[in-house]
């Protein structure tokens, strides 16, 4: 592997990466270092079948490394994988992150695919951290409003425009779900 991170330390990725694949067919290298080092060489390689590919075995053989996990949904995300990513992005990778990389990813990865309920949950983990982040605030919002909770969407948009009252995208946010809000609770005349 020494050989390998130095060739990839002097750019050389292609001879970084057949060095790693030798090293990892001949089974003397440790397999979970060199499936995550490929992964990496071969994402910047542009190979990003191949990268996927790595960076899964790593997954598979240590699920709770942040790093791996992040940047396997990375890849997957770059080939428009978005519910295989959120598959790697688990809530409960996400409750173990203290770095709540894989609950960002989550809850964007969440709402992109229109599982609302998991976006709520994930934004929600970051708030109870990051309480001024506007911008999950905003997304928070859009989730809950996905979800049928217009209420909870109307709440947590006017926390993210008190936070960045200039956010004129939050603002139509804002009366999207005021306007949805009216709707649900107005009795329907026959």
């Amino acid at each position: 592997m020494d050989k390998a991170i130095a060739a990839a330390q002097r750019g050389d990725l292609t001879s970084a990466r057949a060095i790693a694949e030798i090293g990892l067919q001949s089974g003397s290298a440790d397999t979970l270092s060199v499936h995550a080092f490929l992964g990496m060489v071969c994402a910047r390689l542009q190979d990003l079948p191949a990268a996927t590919r790595h960076l899964a075995e790593a997954h598979a053989l240590q699920p709770r490394d942040v790093t791996i996990a992040c940047n396997l949904v990375a890849i997957l995300m770059d080939q428009d994988r978005d519910a295989e990513a959120l598959a790697v992005a688990t809530a409960e990778l996400a409750q173990a992150d203290k770095s709540l990389r894989v609950a960002r990813y989550r809850a964007f990865l969440a709402q992109k695919i229109e599982q609302f309920p998991e976006a709520v949950e994930a934004y929600e983990l970051v708030l109870a951290d990051h309480p001024d982040d506007f911008e999950c605030w905003n997304n928070l919002g859009n989730a809950r409003a996905g979800t049928g909770d217009y209420k909870g969407a109307v709440e947590a948009l006017r926390r993210a425009i008190t936070l960045d009252p200039r956010a004129a995208p939050t603002r139509l946010n804002l009366a999207d779900a005021c306007s949805l809000s009216t709707r649900s609770t107005t009795p329907k005349r026959n």
